[in-house]
């Protein structure tokens, strides 16, 4: 028995070296469509997304979907932090942003 047997056989799993953020990953490809998703959203469905206890869950997940998309570490920390705190408060930010330019803007 050889001592090093296991060397000949190939990985239990072929990740790309940088994992989700590459464009042949179906993941990546399913972000980009999520992201394309909410960014073709009439803007009364924006609105209502963006209303208070619905913002942080559902704006926090398209920024941390837009900022693995794009490879952005401060975009998915802001999403983290929509995710904890933006349905008490960031979601006045939104609501801003969405009546003044027609759609979310800060950190997104």
């Amino acid at each position: 028995m050889q001592r090093w047997f296991f060397l000949k056989y190939k990985p239990f799993i072929e990740w790309p070296i940088n994992g989700i953020m590459s464009v042949e990953n179906k993941e990546a490809i399913q972000l980009k469509n999520l992201v394309k998703a909410f960014d073709n959203l009439p803007w009364l469905i924006k609105f209502i997304l963006a209303l208070p206890f619905i913002d942080g869950f559902a704006w926090g997940i398209y920024r941390i979907a837009k900022g693995l998309d794009k490879s952005d570490g401060v975009m998915i920390i802001a999403g983290i932090v929509w995710l904890l705190v933006g349905w008490a408060i960031l979601w006045i930010l939104d609501m801003l942003t969405l009546i003044f330019t027609g759609k979310v803007t800060i950190f997104a």
